[in-house]
């Protein structure tokens, strides 16, 4: 299977292609190939590999042009893997320059709102923020949008920054380079790009709730 040549026909019901890309996800995520990719986030990071391959499918349905090209993004594309190295490679530096040293002080909630990136996206918890009393809700924001609601506690926690990992992971991180270029070239899919993803998710959130 090749993520490059498939595409939708506009001529045919909606249903139709839905399915047909539906299915074409399905397929491509469960091919033995991706197997040993999937087991590296489990062996180094005790992620299960039902974990990263929900997340690959979400992936790979988020970067479908269903509408203009009626293709996958360019990022996924094999053409993408080589330049997928050095963004990787940058994001992963980044991170180590700016991981964090200290741990920050804890704070407690009866709700949690996590990446919330504006007020619209806010204003849909809005009825649920006010079942649980606003005193009682953190509301964690990954960018400087001005994100306010009256007695909530608003946490700013960007992204790529202030990371807690420590040097070992880093070494692990970056000696895989090869591993994710072996394995994008045999299955025909920028997994560079895909495991960089995967991997600011995971520290973020574990940085979030450690």
């Amino acid at each position: 299977m090749r993520i490059s040549v498939f595409s939708h026909d506009r001529s045919e019901r909606l249903e139709i292609s839905v399915k047909e890309l539906y299915d074409f996800i399905e397929d491509f995520a469960d091919q033995s190939v991706l197997k040993g990719w999937y087991s590296w986030f489990e062996k180094y990071f005790s992620i299960p590999e039902v974990v990263v391959k929900q997340y690959f499918k979400r992936e790979l349905a988020e970067q479908f042009d269903f509408v203009r090209t009626r293709t996958f993004g360019r990022k996924l594309l094999p053409l993408g893997i080589l330049p997928g190295i050095g963004i990787y490679l940058g994001a992963i530096l980044w991170i180590a320059i700016n991981r964090g040293s200290r741990r920050k002080r804890d704070k407690t909630a009866d709700l949690l709102l996590v990446h919330t990136e504006d007020v619209p996206a806010l204003k849909r918890f809005e009825r649920l923020i006010r079942l649980f009393g606003s005193s009682n809700v953190l509301i964690v924001v990954p960018n400087r949008e001005s994100i306010t609601f009256p007695g909530a506690t608003v946490l700013h926690r960007p992204r790529f920054m202030n990371y807690r990992l420590d040097f070992k992971e880093l070494l692990v991180v970056l000696r895989s380079v090869v591993f994710h270029m072996f394995f994008s070239v045999k299955a025909g899919v920028n997994l560079t790009y895909m495991s960089g993803k995967i991997l600011d998710s995971i520290f973020y959130y574990r940085t979030l709730f450690e």
